[in-house]
């Protein structure tokens, strides 16, 4: 496993004190990218959280990125994994549907089973707080000086601000990845096996393909969720309304949608 990381021994061990004393070190400058548009992906490994001290005043996060190496991005940690959750199918109504259904209080994780991101602080409205990729984690230690995690490479990421029960949240968080794991491999077998593999759906002269383009041009699983969620709910408010003599709008509907999608996972 490669990383686009300083691969020197003294560089190796990664914290916010560190990378604000380090960053712009002749050693690690070829490893630090400025990058506003940064996504989050499955080789994120850690995010700091320097929003409550933006480095150089406009720097809100170090991102650490097994291929990337160091990002800078001026986004907020909180923002970045906001836009990392639209467009996913196992979206944040299914990992609070999970940490439901363990009856867990606090929302730590966002779970793939592959993937799993932890925040240190759970997703708490205006909380500064720092994130880890557990999927490449293989250990970790609590100390007075926080929480420092090992990864392949010899690298290690110490997070000095954690709360007092972490060990408590991390196992909670690795549970509701497990839960989350086995939920996602049933989702994923009710697609069936190919079981005769020279039937009619694999045959690709009967495929419409420009219908199929075209929808996969503008659709995503979750895009297809959310749209009929709302057609449906149009359905059932004009439907209410006229049960119960009232007056239907479609200002009333989507200030009702907007309430039913403000139950999200970041509140």
């Amino acid at each position: 496993m490669k990383f686009a990381l300083p691969p020197i021994q003294e560089c190796k061990q990664f914290s916010k004190t560190q990378i604000i004393q380090c960053y712009q070190s002749a050693a690690w400058q070829k490893f630090v990218t400025f990058d506003a548009h940064y996504q989050i992906k499955p080789t994120t490994m850690v995010v700091y959280d320097l929003s409550e001290r933006p480095l150089n005043g406009v720097i809100n996060s170090v991102i650490i990125d097994q291929i990337a190496g160091i990002i800078l991005s001026p986004a907020r940690p909180r923002r970045l994994f906001m836009n990392f959750m639209k467009n996913r199918v196992f979206n944040s109504y299914f990992q609070v549907g999970c940490r439901q259904a363990l009856g867990y209080r606090h929302n730590h994780a966002l779970s793939f089973g592959n993937l799993c991101f932890m925040s240190a602080f759970g997703h708490r409205a205006g909380r500064s707080s720092d994130w880890v990729g557990l999927h490449y984690m293989q250990d970790y230690h609590l100390s007075a000086a926080g929480c420092r995690f090992c990864c392949p490479g010899g690298y290690t990421f110490l997070l000095t601000e954690v709360p007092s029960n972490f060990s408590q949240a991390l196992g909670e968080v690795i549970t509701h990845n497990s839960l989350a794991s086995t939920l996602i491999e049933q989702a994923m077998a009710e697609s069936g096996q190919r079981l005769v593999s020279s039937s009619l759906l694999y045959r690709d002269e009967y495929v419409h393909t420009a219908e199929l383009r075209e929808a996969v041009a503008q659709y995503t699983a979750s895009d297809l969720v959310r749209t009929t969620a709302a057609k449906s709910l149009e359905v059932y408010g004009r439907n209410f309304s006229r049960e119960h003599g009232l007056t239907w709008s479609a200002q009333a509907h989507y200030l009702s949608r907007q309430a039913a999608l403000r139950t999200r996972l970041f509140h």
